[in-house]
């Protein structure tokens, strides 16, 4: 009996202790493991959203101050600003060591960090200069916690999925409460949406649309989910009328457009840069024949809305103190005079530069200026030689060039608290720290298909 099998002495389903079960029933040591879910890292995603959000500016500044009358200086939105400093010093702890690992983008910033702390010394407002450094450190700290510690993919999902909570709230608050959401009075019916102004709700929107054109080719298998999430931002840039938000919209579609066909083959890349090449004959030629027909296509003068007289009077002011400026975030204060004469020389109550070469260099004078720039050139150089490689969905190239050309009108360049220098140096961290070893696209968007297709938003997975 010794050698007979036991499947053939005892009946089946009886068990050797002489218990029966069900012999339909599934082992549960042969089942598979159910997916359990990363509570810990699904926090951190959560966490990083909210942190995005407040650097949005969205909602949180037109409830709390909707006349904009205390900006900086309202002490609610100041104690806002506490616990996601706590939460950013947190999470820059728990991933110190990839922040570590992005060494050179963190040199570079903090030679910045060290200039605009250094200049409380020689400020106008040296108070006003050594809080505003603290919010600027703290604002830097996450962009390269965000571009070390999560892949090109999460990151692009991350702002996409910002994006959709902040196009369904500007569709919730417009149609719900227009008095909220609509321009009244000089720009009646232009939607705001949980912005101040359409100009806000418009570059916000242009980011998702990158962000989800950008997501929709690396999450091939939610490829529509995405898309409809940047048509939802594309609708917003629309009903803004935002003539910015509208150009860098377009701007995106076609980059984007180009880098996929100069991927296609030599062919398509040669067609594609002689297409480029004629395009940008056609809009120099139509510019020498009929000077400012873009701005007035755009609804602006001359001028750029008054911005050149700004320009001008603020070069004048500069001159003053050319090497250094005047300290970081203290030059237009309310009480600084050489802000009082650009006011005076322009007559209206200028509130920045309208650009953000122009405003560092009245902050921290031409080295600022030389720092900012060896930053952004040395990023946008390795942008440029790793175009084509597909890993970042053409988010690296497209949003720098976007961000240079916002910094000629608008001063974002070494914005604290602001989601566009946020994404900047989060782009640029991941441009240092990405070594191109990785295989090609086609190759990681056939893998990306066995990922599941029926989450909003996606799991992340690790780097592709």
């Amino acid at each position: 009996m010794a050698d007979i099998p036991d499947i053939l002495v005892r009946p089946q389903g009886l068990t050797s202790s002489g218990a029966f079960v069900d012999a339909a029933a599934p082992d549960p040591a042969l089942e598979p493991a159910s997916p359990s879910i990363d509570w810990g890292r699904r926090t951190e995603q959560a966490l990083t959203i909210l942190i995005l959000f407040m650097m949005s500016d969205a909602l949180i500044g037109p409830l709390v101050d909707p006349n904009q009358a205390g900006g900086d200086d309202n002490p609610w939105l100041r104690a806002m600003w506490l616990p996601i400093y706590g939460l950013t010093s947190g999470l820059a702890a728990l991933r110190w060591r990839a922040i570590v690992k992005a060494w050179l983008p963190l040199t570079l910033v903090g030679l910045l960090m060290v200039l605009a702390w250094a200049s409380s010394t020689w400020s106008i407002a040296p108070e006003v200069t050594t809080r505003r450094v603290i919010a600027l450190a703290f604002t830097s700290l996450f962009a390269i916690y965000l571009g070390a510690r999560w892949s090109w993919r999460e990151l692009v999902t991350l702002v996409a999925s910002l994006g959709f909570l902040l196009a369904i709230g500007s569709y919730a608050v417009c149609i719900g409460d227009p008095t909220l959401g609509v321009h009244h009075g000089v720009n009646a019916g232009d939607w705001r949406g949980l912005w101040f102004e359409k100009n806000a709700m418009g570059e916000i929107m242009a980011v998702s649309v990158l962000a989800s054109v950008a997501a929709a080719r690396l999450w091939p298998t939610q490829r529509w989910r995405w898309i409809v999430n940047g048509l939802l931002g594309l609708g917003l840039v629309i009903m803004s009328r935002s003539g910015t938000a509208l150009i860098a919209v377009g701007l995106i579609l076609g980059a984007t457009t180009a880098l996929s066909l100069l991927k296609r083959g030599p062919a398509l890349a040669v067609i594609t840069i002689f297409g480029a090449g004629a395009v940008a004959f056609g809009v120099a030629a139509a510019q020498l024949l009929a000077p400012g027909i873009f701005l007035t296509l755009l609804g602006k003068d001359a001028t750029l809305t008054g911005r050149t007289d700004i320009w001008a009077a603020i070069l004048r002011q500069a001159s003053a103190h050319p090497w250094l400026g005047f300290g970081y975030a203290a030059f237009w204060e309310k009480t600084s005079a050489p802000a009082a004469f650009v006011r005076v020389q322009t007559g209206w109550d200028v509130p920045s530069a309208h650009n953000g070469w122009l405003d560092i260099l009245v902050q921290l004078g031409g080295v600022g200026v030389a720092l900012c720039a060896l930053l952004l050139v040395a990023g946008y150089v390795l942008a440029l030689v790793r175009a084509l490689d597909g890993r970042d969905g053409d988010w690296g190239l497209i949003y720098l060039s976007l961000f240079l050309i916002i910094a000629v009108s608008e001063s974002v360049l070494m914005a604290r608290n602001s989601l566009p220098w946020t994404l900047c140096i989060a782009t640029l961290t991941k441009m240092f720290i990405d070594d191109g070893a990785r295989r090609p696209i086609e190759a990681r968007l056939r893998d990306s298909e066995d990922q599941a297709d029926d989450l909003w938003p996606p799991d992340f997975v690790g780097d592709l």
